[in-house]
């Protein structure tokens, strides 16, 4: 392999991972591929956008409930921007510093990248060095609520499974089986 192939082949890889961000992500950030920090957290197939969506905002320090709350650090604050069709979109800020991070739906899961940044020595090619750490915080919370919600989902589904087959085997009458579905759907 020649080094024209070498430089071709890299390009291509590199456009694949920058394929991957929605045109509409892609607009409102400043940052490119070489500072994104990209990570993928894959989930449950089955976890529909909205229990994504409620697991960022938990992360977050949101809850629908309590909406305008934030998760406060020792040091610095995440906090819900705004979102689109495609992305949530938080920063943190501490002291004069601030970052933008775009939490990202994907088929397979979630994806953060790096947005924005604001006295953060942003260029072209670098950021900061503790941008990818602040960024990680996030990314630790995001992994943690989605870990929750899908522990939580399959915990009922298996136990709806099992409810159905001792219903099935006769060991639950209709009665029984109402009252527990009832408690299971509860939790």
């Amino acid at each position: 392999m020649n080094k024209f192939s070498i430089l071709l082949f890299s390009a291509f890889s590199l456009n694949a991972v920058a394929g991957d961000i929605p045109q509409s992500v892609k607009d409102e950030c400043t940052t490119n591929r070489s500072i994104y920090f990209e990570t993928e957290m894959r989930v449950n197939e089955g976890l529909e956008k909205e229990a994504k969506r409620s697991a960022i905002l938990k992360a977050l320090g949101e809850s629908t409930s309590n909406p305008g709350t934030a998760v406060k650090t020792f040091k610095g604050q995440w906090f819900y921007e705004y979102e689109n069709e495609d992305a949530v979109f938080s920063g943190y800020k501490i002291r004069s510093h601030y970052l933008s991070v775009a939490i990202i739906y994907t088929p397979r899961g979630l994806s953060t990248i790096v947005c924005n940044s604001q006295n953060l020595k942003q260029t072209e090619s670098s950021i900061h060095r503790k941008a990818s750490p602040w960024k990680g915080t996030l990314d630790t919370n995001i992994r943690i609520e989605i870990s929750n919600i899908s522990r939580a989902e399959n915990r009922s589904v298996n136990y709806m499974d099992k409810l159905d087959a001792l219903k099935n085997s006769g060991f639950v009458t209709d009665g029984e089986y109402a009252r527990i579905k009832k408690r299971i759907e509860a939790e």
